[in-house]
């Protein structure tokens, strides 16, 4: 009787066996990252530590009538939240936040994979899981105590309602992470070509500026200068002077002594790239369908910022997560998140650890591999012809049928060269 018990616990356990994996990976998760919390690092002493002690010793927001920080209020809400419960750990509350956030973002690629497998459910899991257990991800929040996953888990949830084709609440998604950082602006180009190629409003556009006002007004209404808190932004831009705090970009090989000249040479370097992109989608005739939105959404945080000056090692962190999700959708590049993440890891060591392990400047070329394949997906997925059965023909294009000799004429039937295509 107890045999045949434990038998029906066995086939229950093994019916059931990839919601319970699921669990065990989120425990150990969260194991990995408690394993980290005690460690200290340069931001938090010197900047997250200090603000958040001042919340904690400040009745209600009435810190915000003299703001001693450079972020912008709907991170700082966050802090003061957490000196509710942990007013006495401030190391505790600020990790415990990013970890919130980690959870939204393994959540975010979930949904986004699971668009595109709806069975088996075992593999957007595992795109959750790498997700989980990228050494950035975890670095980033748990070692690090920055906030990096709070506003591109926010870009995933908003690419995602693109690709489900829910503009509005793909706008709202956006307005939140560009409250929160700057940087979710990287991913604007895809928004204005979601906006141009699709029939509907321009109110929508003005859902980002009125989430971020709406998110600043307790700030002010509490004391904080209207003006601060709206050039939260502008005062960044200015208090950062290097061409590369640490980012494994171009500017790794050019030297700081002409900082203004190049500075202005790699702002109008990184808008032309940007409207590369978007005249790409718009000169398309090929459907946004999510095999061209994922290649444009990290060719937006790949690529440009490789090109934009004053990058920080963390900027790249967008990028990180979608080269994951673009490996899932296009398997072939399995090898595209491998390099973007050892790049960023290399990157965050210098900081973190006082540590270079392979210097920047080669770094920089090494990232230059995935910049270059990004790019090459993403116009193959825009012009090039599939040959028929591909999954990215589109659905005003016919495919193209092979002759029964087996013989085609590429200046009739291919646009682009057949290694341009890709067959994930």
């Amino acid at each position: 009787m107890q045999f045949a018990l434990e038998e029906r616990l066995k086939d229950h356990l093994r019916q059931h066996w990839v919601a319970v994996m699921a669990v065990l990976l989120a425990l150990l998760g969260v194991w990995v990252r408690v394993a980290l919390l005690q460690f200290e690092s340069v931001d938090y002493t010197d900047h997250l530590k200090p603000w958040f002690t001042l919340l904690a010793t400040t009745p209600g927001l009435e810190a915000f009538r003299q703001p001693t920080w450079n972020y912008t209020p709907p991170y700082i809400y966050l802090l003061k939240l957490a000196t509710i419960p942990l007013a006495d750990h401030p190391l505790r509350a600020i990790k415990s936040l990013a970890l919130v956030f980690d959870a939204v973002l393994v959540v975010g690629v979930y949904l986004l994979v699971r668009h595109r497998y709806p069975r088996p459910v075992v593999i957007p899991i595992a795109a959750a899981a790498v997700v989980l257990f990228s050494p950035t991800v975890i670095f980033n929040g748990a070692l690090w105590a920055q906030s990096d996953a709070t506003y591109t888990a926010l870009l995933v949830l908003c690419l995602f309602a693109v690709v489900r084709q829910q503009n509005a609440l793909a706008f709202l998604f956006f307005g939140l992470a560009f409250a929160f950082k700057l940087q979710a602006a990287f991913l604007l180009p895809l928004l204005g070509v979601v906006y141009l190629r699709r029939r509907f409003s321009i109110v929508y556009l003005l859902l980002v500026l009125l989430t971020y006002l709406v998110l600043v007004m307790p700030a002010v209404l509490a004391g904080m200068p209207l003006k601060a808190a709206l050039s939260v932004y502008f005062d960044q831009a200015e208090l950062y002077r290097k061409l590369t705090y640490g980012a494994p970009t171009i500017y790794q090989w050019l030297p700081n002594d002409n900082y203004d000249m190049f500075v202005s040479f790699g702002v109008g370097l990184a808008l032309a790239v940007a409207l590369a992109i978007v005249s790409m989608a718009l000169l398309s005739r090929r459907p946004l369908s999510p095999d061209v939105l994922i290649p444009m959404a990290l060719a937006c945080t790949l690529v440009v910022p490789f090109v934009t000056p004053k990058m920080q090692d963390r900027y790249f962190f967008p990028a990180d997560v979608l080269s994951i999700v673009y490996a899932f959708y296009l398997p072939r590049r399995f090898y595209v998140p491998l390099i973007v993440t050892l790049c960023s890891l290399f990157s965050y060591a210098g900081f973190l650890f006082n540590q270079t392990p392979v210097p920047m400047p080669f770094v920089s070329l090494a990232l230059l591999v995935p910049v270059v394949l990004v790019v090459q997906d993403y116009a193959a997925a825009l012009f090039a012809r599939p040959l028929s059965g591909h999954p990215l023909v589109a659905e005003d294009q016919p495919p193209v049928e092979v002759p029964a000799n087996g013989r085609r004429a590429r200046s009739r039937l291919r646009p682009w060269p057949g290694w341009l295509l890709p067959r994930g």
